[in-house]
């Protein structure tokens, strides 16, 4: 005589299963095997609480949304993943381009001249970099950085195109990808090749300049930020470890 079937769950969408269906689910497994039944499913995630990074990793498999790439700390964002990715930038696009910047773009390899030029920059980054020395089976003159961030080339077409104040303010942004060799990769959160956006200005006076940038810190990324991503954040100043050490921070007037 097969056992009872199981109790079914009180709130389950299911009808509990027929007594023949129950007796054969419990004859059909090996001696000694535990009844199953349909409503008794494994999680579909690792419970948080178990093994966070496991859940994390499970909830981007079961959404399709990106996979590991062949290079350590790379990534393939899948289509549904890219398509949250399109529906962001287009939102952010727009407000970018509402606060008066235009879209340029620059190349992906950036001379190492330009980067030694400004100490501060390569000590900033120089753990990070990754460094092309050969191309067409040839040794390079010069070796040529993977972008890791745009600022020494943008700063030296700026220094062309701005001839008068009349140029300015010159508002330029750039969607492109970057390259930041990660030791501890985990994907989206911190991989060698990622995606975004940066923004880039030239202004005739420090006053111009801070207040076009609280005008980005508000209406673009603040905006963005609570009603696009339903992400509520405190707005304010980068801390000194935060910042590059590069970067120059002029005093509050």
């Amino acid at each position: 005589m097969s056992p009872p079937c199981p109790p079914l769950p009180g709130n389950s969408p299911f009808a509990p299963p027929r007594p023949e269906e129950c007796a054969t689910r419990f004859t059909l497994g090996a001696p000694g095997a535990v009844p199953f039944a349909p409503w008794q499913r494994h999680p579909v995630l690792t419970p948080q609480a178990e093994d966070f990074p496991r859940w994390y990793q499970d909830l981007i498999n079961k959404a399709e949304l990106a996979d590991n790439g062949p290079v350590r700390g790379t990534m393939v964002i899948r289509p549904y993943g890219y398509g949250l990715w399109e529906r962001m930038q287009q939102e952010m696009d727009a407000r970018i381009k509402d606060a008066g910047a235009q879209n340029a773009y620059f190349p992906l390899f950036i001379p190492q001249s330009y980067l030694t030029k400004e100490a501060e920059h390569v000590e900033g980054f120089a753990p990070e970099l990754a460094v092309v020395t050969h191309g067409g089976g040839k040794e390079l003159e010069e070796p040529v950085v993977v972008r890791p961030t745009s600022e020494t080339i943008i700063n030296d077409y700026f220094s062309k195109w701005v001839q008068s104040y009349r140029d300015l303010p010159l508002l330029i942004n750039q969607w492109a990808n970057v390259v930041r060799w990660e030791m501890r990769p985990r994907v989206f959160l911190r991989t060698s090749e990622f995606l975004w956006q940066e923004g880039h200005t030239a202004h005739a006076t420090y006053e111009d300049a801070r207040d076009y940038a609280a005008r980005i810190h508000t209406d673009v990324y603040g905006d963005f930020m609570t009603n696009v991503l339903g992400i509520d954040v405190v707005l304010g100043r980068k801390t000194a470890k935060e910042r590059f050490r590069r970067r120059h921070q002029h005093p509050h007037p």
